[in-house]
Order: structure tokens, then C-alpha cells, then sequence
């Protein structure tokens, strides 16, 4: 038996033209590969966009829309004004006066100048009066309403109520930081009475079951909390005097309540959040929320806020 012989050695030149035919029968494998890839990750990004092309609309829009009121803005700054404080100007905004309405339906409060949140202006309409609605409409379902809200439409009389919002700024105490407090007032024919509004406040009171409260405003059913009985019978005493009301409305406003918005910032519990989104048809572009481009919730009002 003879041994095969060995193959030949290949030179070095001959190696390295091997490994470049190797490799080189690799590339199509790889750039096919590549181009897959590639074709299969344009075509999910595409269908990706097509689908939030919607909520990529909204915030295009918000982005201008707000951009667009910051040049307003900026361009109301630097107009020069006389020593009355008129614009020389003509054909320029400019704010002419601000009010907030601390309790719905009662009487304006004029303000120099104000904040805002993301309810809009600070303590605009974020307390109103309700009374129970008729016992033949209530329905088994915890989410209906017990309540209904009640405005100068039906009682002409609370157009007589001014209200005032006094805000103590908050205070360093030793190593802790006091709360500011937030006093309403409220003033009809000579009578005065204060109630403390601050949020830290609200939320104790809505931490009672007793104090919630299921109102209607118009189409929405909002959760409020009582602010108690005192100020409720202040309210009450001058409605139950209408002489424009109906009957039928006077006897249904000796038990009327005075409610607030729930205390977000104090409270915890996601079921007990104020929740009223604005209806999209009625908003600006620039009013939605940035990334998420979510439609903002509202106070109290008519739906319609600053």
C-alpha cells in the first residue's frame, strides 16, 4: 500500500487570490442581507407614520401655534407706550384689563396681573353652586350624577356676591416649608364670610366619602368635593331672596351646596383626579399638550377657558 501523494503547496499569490474569491462570494449574500433589512425597516417606519400621522399633525401645528404666540408676544413687549399706558401704536394687541371668576356665576375679580396652570388662569372657576337633581332622574350607576350646577340663568340674584381670593405667600418655618393658604371671600348686602381654599385643605376634605360629590355640567359629570355647610347656607340665604326665580327653583335652593374641583397636587389616588377634557373642535392647535399631544382638561367653566 503506497501512501497518496501530497497535495501540491500553493504559493502565497495563490492564498490570497482563495481568500479574495471566498470573500468576494460572501459580499452578495451580505449586501442582499443589508438591503432586506433596510426595505423591511423603511416599510415599518412608513407604516408607523401613516398610522400617527394625526397626532404628528397636532404637534406640527402646536409647534407653530405656540411659536406664533410667542412673536405676538414678544412683539406686544417692545411696543413703547405713553405715560397712560396707551399703545402709540394703532393696530397693536395689547390685554386691557384681566378677571378671574373665583366662584362660577358670581361676580368678577379684576387682577393685575395672574398666573396660569394647566387649567388655565389660577383660581379662575374652580368653585360652583349645585343642587340636587330631581330623586326621579337618579340611576344606579355610581358614575351618574347626584347634582347639577346652578348659574345666574337660574338665579339672577348671585350677580350680587363679590368674592375676593387672598393668597399668603409660603413661608420658611425652621426645616419645614409652610403651605400657602388661599382664603375666599365673599360678600352680599354687608355680610362677609372667608373660607380657606388652599389645595393642602381640599384634599383633606375630599379625603371623606361623605364630602364627594357627583355634579353635571352641562354634559359632563365631574367629581367636586363639598367645602361644607357654612358657606353653602351664606350661598342659600341670598338665593332662597331671588325675586326673579321661580318657585320651583326657590324651593330646590335651600339645598344647594358649594362644591370645588378636586386637589390634584395634594392627592394621591388616581380615582380621585380631576378629569374634564376640553372638546378637540373648540381648541386651538397650540392648546394641545407637546409630545403626547393630548387634548388639556378644564376648570369649571363653560368649556371654553383662556
Amino acid at each position: 500500500i503506497t501512501a497518496p501523494f501530497p497535495p501540491p503547496k500553493q504559493s502565497e499569490s495563490q492564498e490570497i487570490m482563495a481568500r479574495r474569491s471566498t470573500s468576494s462570494s460572501l459580499v452578495p449574500f451580505q449586501m442582499e442581507f443589508i438591503t432586506t433589512a433596510t426595505l423591511i425597516a423603511s416599510s415599518s417606519l412608513c407604516l408607523f407614520l401613516w398610522n400617527k400621522k394625526d397626532h404628528i399633525r397636532r404637534i406640527w401645528n402646536a409647534f407653530f401655534g405656540r411659536r406664533s404666540l410667542r412673536l405676538l408676544a414678544l412683539q406686544n413687549n417692545n411696543d413703547k407706550e405713553t405715560k397712560n399706558g396707551e399703545v402709540k401704536e394703532e393696530g397693536k394687541m395689547y390685554v386691557s384689563g384681566l378677571f378671574i371668576y373665583p366662584v362660577k356665576s358670581l361676580q368678577s375679580l379684576p387682577l393685575t396681573s395672574t398666573k396660569l396652570d394647566s387649567f388655565g388662569f389660577e383660581n379662575d372657576r374652580r368653585i360652583m353652586i349645585v343642587r340636587p337633581v330631581p330623586s326621579r332622574t337618579y340611576s344606579y350607576d355610581p358614575n351618574a350624577a347626584t347634582h347639577r350646577f346652578v348659574t345666574q340663568r337660574q338665579c339672577p340674584i348671585l350677580a350680587t356676591i363679590s368674592t375676593n381670593i387672598q393668597e399668603e405667600d409660603p413661608k420658611e418655618v425652621g426645616m419645614k416649608r409652610k403651605e400657602n393658604t388661599i382664603t375666599l371671600s365673599l360678600e352680599c348686602e354687608g355680610k362677609t364670610l372667608q373660607v380657606d381654599i388652599s389645595p393642602k385643605t381640599i384634599a383633606q376634605k375630599q379625603s371623606s366619602p361623605s364630602s364627594i360629590i357627583k355634579a353635571s355640567l352641562w354634559d359632563d359629570v365631574v367629581t367636586v368635593v363639598d367645602l361644607g355647610d357654612e358657606i353653602a347656607a351664606f350661598v342659600s340665604n341670598i338665593m332662597q331672596r331671588d325675586p326673579l326665580a321661580f318657585k320651583e327653583d326657590l324651593k330646590s335652593f335651600q339645598y344647594v351646596r358649594v362644591v370645588s374641583m378636586l386637589s390634584n397636587n395634594m392627592n394621591n389616588n388616581a380615582q380621585l383626579q380631576h378629569s374634564r377634557p376640553i372638546n378637540a373642535s373648540y381648541i386651538p392647535p397650540s392648546a394641545f399638550t407637546k409630545w403626547k399631544c393630548s387634548v388639556p382638561d378644564t376648570t369649571l367653566n363653560d368649556g371654553f377657558p383662556i
